[in-house]
C-alpha cells in the first residue's frame, strides 16, 4: 500500500529569516507537532522538550529506542540555568556550539540524572527559542544508525514512507557541510569527551 505524504514541506532562505515562518513553526512545536529544521550543523528532528507525546513522537519517527538519550537546543547560559546544574566555572565551555552533558536541576520527559544542552549557532533555531521562551529537544533527521545528511530531498525520501512522519519540513536545500556538535560530560572532575 502507498503511504501518503502528509508532511507540510516549506522552503526557506536562513539568509533572509522570515518572521510569519518562525510563528508558524513556533505555533506547530506548542501544539506539540515535530519539526525538521536546518540548524549549524545538519538538518534536525525538533520540538518541545517538555511534552513527552512530542518526543515520543520522535524517538517513532526515528525508529530510536527510548532509553538512548536525546539532546536540547537552549538560547542561552539563562535559560540553561533552570534546568541544569552549571558551575560558574563551566559558563565558558557553554559559548562553545558543543553538546554539554551536565546534571539536571528541572525534569524533562525522557531524562535521567543527567541533560544535554547546546546553545545553537543558528538564527534560525534561535528566532525559534525566542518565540517560545522554552527549550526544543533536538536529534539528527535521519533513521536511528543512518547516516546525517545535509539535504533536505534526502530527508523528504526518508520520511515520505514512512508510518510516522514529521509535521513539517524547513527546506533550505542543501547545506553546507559541517560536522557534527561534540559531546562533552561537564558532570565530573574534569570534562569528558562522550563524541567527538
Amino acid at each position: 500500500m502507498l503511504k501518503l505524504l502528509y508532511m507540510e514541506i516549506i522552503k526557506i532562505d536562513l539568509e533572509k529569516l522570515d518572521k510569519k515562518i518562525i510563528q508558524k513553526t513556533a505555533k506547530l512545536i506548542k501544539n506539540g507537532k515535530v519539526i525538521v529544521t536546518p540548524t549549524d550543523t545538519v538538518y534536525g528532528l525538533i520540538a518541545d522538550a517538555r511534552n513527552e507525546k512530542a518526543i515520543r513522537k520522535i524517538f517513532e519517527i526515528k525508529n530510536r529506542i527510548f532509553a538512548k538519550p536525546i539532546g536540547v537546543f537552549i538560547e542561552d547560559i539563562q535559560m540553561a540555568r533552570k534546568y541544569v546544574k552549571i558551575k560558574k566555572e563551566q559558563e565558558k565551555f557553554l559559548e562553545s556550539a558543543n553538546t554539554f552533558v551536565l546534571p539536571i536541576k528541572k525534569k524533562l520527559p525522557f531524562q535521567k540524572n543527567t541533560l544535554g544542552i547546546r546553545i545553537p549557532q543558528s538564527d534560525l533555531i534561535l528566532a525559534v527559542i525566542r518565540a517560545l521562551g522554552f527549550p526544543l529537544v533536538q536529534t539528527s533527521a535521519n533513521l536511528s544508525g543512518k547516516s546525517l545528511t545535509n539535504d533536505a530531498e534526502e530527508i523528504i525520501k526518508t520520511f515520505k514512507d514512512q508510518e510516522v512522519q514529521p509535521d513539517l519540513i524547513l527546506d533550505a536545500g542543501i547545506l553546507l557541510e559541517r560536522k557534527a556538535s561534540k559531546v562533552i560530560d561537564l558532570t565530573g572532575e574534569k570534562p569528558k569527551i562522550l563524541r567527538k
